[in-house]
């Protein structure tokens, strides 16, 4: 006999009612509590508890988890983008140079590094936010996505 609150869980091999045993729900039922602590329906509601405080002011840890992430991979990819940047435009201005009349070396040399640098940030910024963007969409869609499965294995 089933209470309220408890499932019963029958075994694969079992044969009658008396080898079953309940089990308690995880969540219980939340039919009668407080709308914010019911599960969202919408993916849209979903989305937006990512950024809802809770009663300490807090966000929630997927959104943490989400903007580290974010800022992660903002730094990978200014490095991915820069170094191919920096190595190209180097190449570029010693082939384009072409013997320009510098007063010394020192000037060449620092001449030669400005325009890597630019290379590097040019290149790197481009990367650095495509990464970004493509990690930060790619994370929302799987926390959704996640708490789509244990919404539904929960009920």
């Amino acid at each position: 006999m089933e209470r309220a609150g408890e499932r019963t869980a029958r075994p694969l091999t079992g044969f009658d009612e008396e080898s079953s045993a309940p089990v308690p729900e995880m969540l219980g039922s939340l039919e009668g509590s407080p709308p914010w602590l019911q599960s969202p329906d919408s993916g849209w509601e979903r989305l937006r508890e990512l950024f809802r405080r809770d009663e300490h002011r807090k966000f929630p840890e997927e959104s943490i988890y989400i903007i580290k992430t974010t800022f992660t991979a903002g730094l990978v990819g200014f490095v991915y983008g820069g170094i191919p940047g920096y190595v190209n435009a180097k190449k570029q201005y010693i082939e384009q140079c072409g013997g320009e009349l510098y007063h010394n070396r020192l000037d060449a040399v620092q001449s030669m590094q400005r325009t890597a640098n630019r290379g590097f940030i040019r290149y790197g910024w481009r990367w650095s936010w495509r990464v970004a963007a493509f990690v930060t969409i790619f994370k929302q869609v799987y926390f959704c996505y996640l708490w789509e499965m244990s919404r539904r294995l929960c009920s």
